[in-house]
């Protein structure tokens, strides 16, 4: 199956191109224009300049895009391979400077697979 994607643009102004079946966070999106609104508020009422913001499991770079509006350095983590290329596309596309790592986190050295149960 192809992926099938769409472009959102945000409250913040922010335009993410979301893949069209996810009926989670492309969703919220849609309808309200942000995802998880109370991070967001978090980012901006407690992020310093010159602080750098890390984000684990950046997915589409929703919060990582949000800190970089800001100005501020960051480091974002996706191991998910299409998510990773979208998060960079959505960098590109708001003229924001995002550091991807696109590899996995764990406690443990290796190699491992993503796996989707439905």
């Amino acid at each position: 199956m192809v992926a099938t994607s769409e472009l959102i643009t945000t409250k913040r102004g922010l335009r993410l191109e979301c893949e069209t079946e996810d009926d989670v966070i492309t969703k919220a999106l849609r309808e309200r224009g942000d995802w998880e609104e109370g991070v967001g508020e978090a980012i901006d009422a407690y992020l310093q300049p010159g602080w750098t913001f890390l984000d684990i499991g950046a997915h589409i770079g929703h919060f990582a895009l949000i800190a970089a509006q800001k100005g501020n350095d960051v480091i974002a983590i996706e191991a998910n391979p299409r998510y990773a290329e979208l998060l960079r596309e959505n960098a590109a596309r708001n003229g924001l400077r995002v550091e991807l790592h696109d590899v996995a986190v764990s406690d443990e050295p290796g190699e491992g697979f993503l796996k989707r149960d439905i």
